[in-house]
């Protein structure tokens, strides 16, 4: 049986209308949005277009290229 990718964040305290979380270029700080965001260009953002709601996590941001920190959470039991 093939091993699960481990998550990228800490979903265990993220607020359950929280669907998906990613970390801005700067690298400081991740933001969660209900709606899958997608990257603004040359701005080091992600841009939600499905009503703009963002909710800053505190939490540790991920620590790769910025552009790779999109996910979506997990299914329960995945993370």
């Amino acid at each position: 049986m093939p091993i699960a990718n481990k998550p990228k964040y800490d979903w265990a305290n993220v607020p359950a209308h929280i669907n998906w979380i990613a970390t801005y270029e700067y690298g400081d700080v991740a933001w969660g949005y209900v709606n899958k965001p997608c990257r603004k260009p040359n701005t080091g953002i992600w841009h939600e277009s499905g009503g703009e709601w963002r909710h800053r996590i505190w939490l540790a941001p991920y620590k790769g290229h910025w552009t790779q920190s999109l996910e979506k959470r997990p299914l329960r039991g995945e993370s």
